[in-house]
């Protein structure tokens, strides 16, 4: 039983994971459809220019 228990918690953790990058993805684009510059986004996110561009364009 406990290994299952450790199992769903995973699950849920997992879950949870996706869902916060999920989100962060649809922060970053409605920041940038808002005149934000990548650059910008990229300092205040800590991930480089060449993430946050492939995030907008796509």
């Amino acid at each position: 039983m406990c290994i299952k228990y450790m199992d769903i918690m995973q699950q849920l953790m997992d879950v949870d994971k996706k869902a916060r990058e999920q989100e962060r993805m649809e922060l970053i684009q409605r920041f940038y459809n808002e005149g934000v510059s990548i650059t910008t986004i990229a300092n205040a996110t800590n991930m480089c220019e060449e993430d946050i561009s492939y995030i907008v364009s796509n």
